[in-house]
């Protein structure tokens, strides 16, 4: 039988097992005896191992989704995925984030036209979070007919209502 990439494991136990020990062994001898050497380095180097197992137990799962099942300490990600900074600093926007995101987009975009569709691709958000946002914000989306809405300025439609008050009141 061959050895194809799908058959053969993605992390050799045997090798990692090698590494810990003589990490282990390493900073034994730095530090002088077991008792002397940091948790943390202690740590990292079973955390590593630890990861290895975890690979190996999960080969049907990629190796980011099972790190982070397993809680796996981010710091040893970087010796089995190669671009582990850019996991370690991924993370989901809040919803907080992704309303904020449509609105300085409007706030950036005033006088277009827009669908909900629109919104949902600007805010990377579900067409039931921009119809609430939209339901929510009259003041900055203006209804011109279903499913299409004006973007407006709040700001400039209350000095522009004022300056009619001003003249009306005035004559």
């Amino acid at each position: 039988m061959t050895t194809t990439e799908e058959t053969k494991p993605r992390v050799d136990i045997s090798l990692e097992k090698e590494v810990y020990t003589k990490t282990i062994e390493q900073l034994v001898e730095e530090y002088g005896d077991a008792t002397s050497v940091p948790y943390e380095d202690k740590r990292l180097a079973a955390e590593r191992l630890r990861a290895a197992y975890v690979a190996v137990a999960n080969p049907e799962l990629p190796l980011r989704q099972s790190f982070k099942t397993y809680s796996v300490d981010p710091k040893v990600w970087g010796h089995f995925i190669g671009d582990a900074d850019v996991a370690q600093q991924e993370r989901r926007m809040s919803r907080a984030e992704k309303q904020q995101k449509v609105l300085n987009w409007a706030a950036d975009n005033v006088g277009a036209e827009v669908t909900l569709e629109k919104l949902m691709e600007v805010g990377d958000i579900a067409y039931s979070m921009a119809k609430k946002i939209v339901e929510n914000r009259p003041d900055l989306f203006w209804k011109i007919k279903r499913g299409l809405f004006s973007v407006r300025d709040p700001k400039a439609d209350r000095e522009a209502e004022k300056a009619v008050a001003n003249k009306s009141e005035k004559n």
